[in-house]
């Protein structure tokens, strides 16, 4: 079975988790002689996919019926996606021999992280709700899935504690080993990753933005802040800056 497929549905952006991970693993199984095919539905990073990695087999489409004929004129018998809630409840009308949840979001800790939240109203409310109801639809459209995969060991232990979902194993996202910290004199400036909207911040953040630009210089990445940085640049940003702060919930499951 060299045939497989990663389905990326409503994400805007390359560097979006529901983009660049699958095309990191997919450039990885190229090169280890498998077939893996792109599918786009509802994503605007196809773009950029396509021109960043021509030699990857992207395609966009505008129906789920378009899609499913193509994976079986194409006998794409793995499709892979994300659990984000959203696109399970597409990823459910996929018709393939076995369906792959890549395990990087986890609906469900946001309420129980974000009880203080007095801005949120529906999280205040959900927060009352029973556990297993709160859960309920996430796990089902989980169990529709033949193989489940975390993004770390943090998140497989999540999903056995508190969702009672067993997992098949972990695949960390593709890390690009040939970069490295780039050696500098003089370190300066606290680097804040914000992220992009639905994520959440399981600190407040705002309240921990003044305390740290008492301390240094600030440098925002995210939402209203630095975008699509390369990886390259990345390596580079890490080196020059004194401290790196994240409190978003997805990046706090790697």
């Amino acid at each position: 079975m060299k045939n497989l497929a990663f389905l990326i549905m409503l994400s805007d952006k390359y560097y979006n988790a529901g983009t660049k991970p699958f095309v990191d693993i997919s450039l990885g199984l190229a090169k280890k002689g498998y077939n893996p095919y792109l599918l786009f539905f509802r994503s605007a990073s196809y773009s950029d996919v396509k021109n960043k990695f021509p030699q990857l087999q992207a395609y966009i489409f505008d129906s789920m019926d378009k899609i499913n004929k193509f994976i079986e004129k194409k006998n794409i018998e793995i499709v892979i996606s994300d659990d984000f809630i959203y696109r399970l409840k597409i990823f459910k009308k996929i018709k393939s021999k076995h369906k792959v949840i890549y395990v990087q979001h986890i609906t469900g800790i946001s309420i129980m992280n974000d009880l203080s939240n007095k801005q949120n109203i529906k999280l205040r409310l959900a927060s009352y709700l029973p556990w297993k109801l709160v859960i309920r639809n996430y796990v089902r459209l989980l169990r529709n899935a033949d193989v489940i995969i975390g993004n770390s060991l943090t998140t497989t232990h999540y999903l056995s504690s508190l969702f009672g979902i067993s997992s098949s194993g972990v695949v960390y996202p593709p890390v690009g080993v040939d970069l490295h910290l780039t050696k500098v004199g003089t370190r300066k400036g606290i680097l804040v990753f914000k992220g992009h909207k639905p994520d959440f911040h399981v600190r407040n953040l705002e309240s921990d933005l003044k305390v740290l630009r008492e301390v240094d210089e600030v440098l925002i990445w995210g939402e209203g802040g630095l975008e699509n940085i390369r990886d390259d640049d990345l390596s580079r940003l890490y080196s020059s800056v004194k401290l790196v702060y994240s409190s978003t919930s997805f990046e706090l499951l790697c």
